[in-house]
């Protein structure tokens, strides 16, 4: 009884520091970033995104650490997901989403080559540290591309981004963005040991596959930063903001986290 509340109680602190942490994170990243002069472009379209990823990375790096490479892969795959259904779900629940098409067809269509890689490299057990290579490599492909296309244009696809970037109230002095970054990256990495521990002891004590647990609790947990980015922008009327944060997060989550992980340590997916 005491080793199955000590499971429970290690899956909610881990949840719960992932999510503070991730929020403190971003305010400190993009509160930094302010300081520096740097752009609400490359706010929106990079900080955000990689922000409210972070508690996938981490999480995806202790899960392969740990030999639990379900986790790692049902992360990402449930984080997107997650992001598609709930995320944008919850912001509609709160105000109709209006989009500007055209300011989602380039990040679209990044979002469905990425996915369709993702699919192929699970199918092949492709995890390998070139691969880990190339994920990353288009990921920072697609980062340039982005700043080019947009920076100093008035597109609706700068637009967006720099709506996205709007959405972070982060006006702290510079020390203070700075504790705020350093406290949000060490709450992440804390909660993303307690969550991958926590799972893994309950994908084994009900005798269900790592990716499982990876793909659900571990997965929704990872996704409360996007959700609670969406929900901001939907309070304050700007709900196609919410879009562009699930696409650009789900881009980072393929590319970024599954190139990075692979990277670090490559791994199978299969036995």
């Amino acid at each position: 009884m005491g080793e199955t509340m000590m499971m429970y109680v290690l899956i909610a602190g881990g949840l719960i520091l992932l999510f503070v942490g991730g929020e403190i994170l971003v305010r400190g990243a993009v509160g930094v970033a302010r300081k520096l002069g740097v752009s609400e472009l490359v706010i929106g379209a990079i900080l955000v995104g990689f922000g409210t990823s972070m508690p996938e990375l981490v999480t995806s790096l202790r899960a392969v650490g740990q030999g639990a490479e379900g986790v790692a892969v049902g992360n990402v795959a449930g984080s997107n997901v997650a992001n598609i259904l709930l995320v944008l779900g919850v912001a509609a629940l709160i105000r109709p989403i209006i989009t500007r098409p055209r300011a989602l067809v380039r990040d679209m269509g990044v979002l469905v080559l990425a996915t369709i890689a993702f699919g192929l490299i699970v199918y092949y057990n492709g995890f390998t540290r070139p691969m880990g290579i190339l994920l990353t490599a288009a990921l920072l492909a697609y980062i340039v591309m982005t700043l080019v296309l947009d920076n100093g244009s008035d597109s609706d696809v700068a637009t967006m981004h720099n709506d996205e970037g709007g959405v972070v109230e982060a006006n702290d002095p510079l020390p203070i963005a700075l504790l705020f970054a350093i406290a949000g990256i060490a709450g992440v990495i804390l909660g993303a040991n307690f969550l991958v521990d926590g799972a893994v002891s309950l994908a084994r004590s009900f005798s269900v596959s790592e990716a499982v647990i990876g793909v659900t609790v571990v997965a929704i947990g990872t996704s409360l930063p996007e959700l609670a980015t969406s929900v901001v922008s939907a309070m304050r009327g700007k709900a196609d903001v919410a879009v562009g944060n699930v696409i650009g997060s789900s881009i980072f989550n393929i590319l970024g986290i599954l190139g990075i992980t692979a990277i670090v340590k490559p791994f199978s997916v299969y036995e």
